[in-house]
């Protein structure tokens, strides 16, 4: 009787915790990057997706230990002026002179799918990159949670691995009282 009554108090802060997480995930808190190609001419949009490789080598060691949307935020809006450089110099390198500007801000995002995870249209906090006029078709992702800055960990396989805090508490909560 004493491991049924325990068992029905954890599956009600299980329950308790889900719904939490569940409101979380509603008031969409993550961070989103988004490049606007110049135009969209085929080297327009090459030169974007090179931008692209160098913006997630200088911030994917960067956002590793970023454990929340703001320490995310913190190391993106430490990082504007290198992130400008860096476009900056992989314009040139690929014969465009037109510049680029970054900013930090919030923007509206229509409905946007990332394998399972969905996000609503809405207004999210955003890396801003700005390539040239900014008239070109665009690429966008998360930051943080890290949906696109991924695969250096791991088996190296790019494939994102979730965990499931919750299900860790059931798991170690069986192993005590359920052996």
């Amino acid at each position: 009787m004493r491991k049924l009554t325990v068992f029905f108090l954890f599956a009600i802060m299980v329950c308790t915790l889900a719904m939490g997480c569940r409101e979380k995930t509603a008031s969409f808190d993550c961070l989103r990057i988004h490049i606007r190609a110049n135009d969209n001419s085929q080297a327009g949009q090459a030169v974007k997706y090179a931008v692209k490789e160098k913006v997630a080598d200088l911030l994917t060691p960067a956002l590793a230990s970023a454990s929340t949307k703001r320490l995310a935020m913190e190391t993106v809006e430490s990082r504007l002026e290198a992130i400008k450089l860096l476009c900056e110099q992989a314009l040139l390198e690929n014969g465009f002179d037109y510049g680029a500007s970054v900013s930090l801000k919030r923007e509206h995002f229509p409905l946007r799918s990332y394998g399972e995870f969905v996000f609503e249209g809405g207004y999210y906090d955003a890396l801003i990159i700005v390539l040239g006029e900014g008239r070109g078709d665009n690429w966008w992702c998360m930051v943080y949670p890290p949906l696109c800055f991924i695969g250096a960990e791991g088996e190296g396989d790019g494939k994102v691995v979730y965990r499931s805090k919750i299900l860790e508490i059931i798991e170690s909560f069986k192993q005590k009282y359920f052996k």
